[in-house]
């Protein structure tokens, strides 16, 4: 007999056992099945009036994990009410304020769990996420620091200092770290994924590919993985493996515009002009569309513009390649480089220059 077989038995078999019916809801919590865990939930409150502030905490876990998720909010705030040093109650509370981007809402209850239990290294690490976001640099460290002390190879920390000292620029530190972390847990997508990138950003392109196959390997829905995979075989001059990365990047995540504008620029490296034309518009019907342009996009969107005149013209059509290099003067006037090659295109045939735009 399964455990979950032997533990759902003996609570249908035994109604009248409270232990019976909170080992059910337990089990039934910790795996995922919170739905099921309603009746024995119920059962078990009948049983016990003493059990509501758990009763109402595990309301507020099902429904945060069901389609209830404002009811979550209720639920926490009636187990604490009925006993307010129930800390269970006070972290998922927490957590709810957490996923709503209610930032300083959810440090005050992380905050009341290690005051009561300063041996909870969830708790510290969780403090750790909400100062990060909220630009409390020195205190998210501080937090993050304090939970690995608790519990050394606890993931969610391991990756919340590591994040930090990437947004921080602390690219040796995090590297350092990266390789310890590493030896813990060899199998770690995030971990990989974070050394790929920093190999990648330091130029070691080779390095950089075997730790985004790890994390392929592990994820072969991980758009982003693939993403980096095809530009670290575009930097070596694998045009081919690129490509069928970026496709398969593309593929997994078709909103995703970063992927499309790197196949375009692959294809104008590789020779290819008329697919990477392809790709340069398709990567403009992504980030703008017909929606208004906004002043912070202007001189992106400008290089994109310049980069699909290149095509155009190399694939012959100078007509296309004029309207692009128009565009992009109207969106950046001052590029004289360019302006100049929009005025060769104007000429009449026999007058031109071809000149590639940088």
């Amino acid at each position: 007999m399964s455990e979950d077989e032997r533990v759902l038995k003996e609570a249908r078999t035994r109604p009248d056992s409270f232990e019976a019916q909170v080992e059910a809801v337990e089990w039934l919590v910790e795996h995922g099945r919170y739905g099921e865990a309603l009746p024995f939930l119920e059962r078990a409150l009948k049983l016990d009036s003493d059990f509501e502030p758990l009763y109402w905490n595990y309301r507020g876990v099902i429904a945060l994990h069901g389609d209830s998720e404002d009811e979550a909010e209720v639920h926490f705030r009636k187990a604490l009410e009925r006993d307010p040093e129930l800390m269970q109650a006070h972290f998922n509370l927490g957590v709810f304020y957490q996923m709503k981007g209610q930032y300083p809402q959810a440090l005050e209850h992380f905050r009341q769990v290690v005051l009561a239990q300063p041996d909870d290294f969830e708790a510290y690490s969780k403090l750790g996420e909400c100062c990060a976001v909220l630009g409390m640099e020195k205190d998210a460290e501080a937090f993050f620091a304090k939970a690995l002390t608790l519990q050394p190879d606890f993931l969610d920390a391991e990756a919340g200092i590591l994040s930090l000292y990437l947004k921080q620029g602390r690219y040796e530190e995090t590297e350092e770290l990266i390789g310890e972390f590493l030896k813990l847990h060899p199998d770690a997508r995030p971990f990989h994924f974070m050394m790929g990138l920093l190999l990648e950003y330091r130029g070691a392109y080779e390095e950089a590919l075997k730790h985004f196959y790890q994390v392929a390997i592990s994820d072969p829905y991980d758009g982003d993985a693939f993403k980096h995979l095809g530009i670290c075989c575009a930097e070596l001059g694998m045009y081919e493996q690129a490509e069928s990365f970026l496709a398969q990047a593309i593929k997994l995540n078709v909103e995703d515009p970063d992927a499309t504008l790197r196949l375009g620029k692959l294809y104008l490296s590789w020779d290819r002009p008329g697919d990477a034309a392809l790709a340069f518009r398709e990567w403009l019907r992504l980030k703008v569309g017909d929606r208004e342009v906004m002043e912070g996009q202007k001189a992106e969107l400008s290089l994109v513009y310049n980069a699909l005149a290149e095509s155009l013209e190399r694939s012959g059509d100078v007509e296309g390649a004029k309207e692009a290099l128009g565009r992009s003067l109207d969106l950046v006037p001052d590029q004289p480089a360019v302006r100049e090659k929009y005025e060769q295109l104007c000429r009449p045939l026999g007058e031109r220059v071809s000149l590639e735009v940088e």
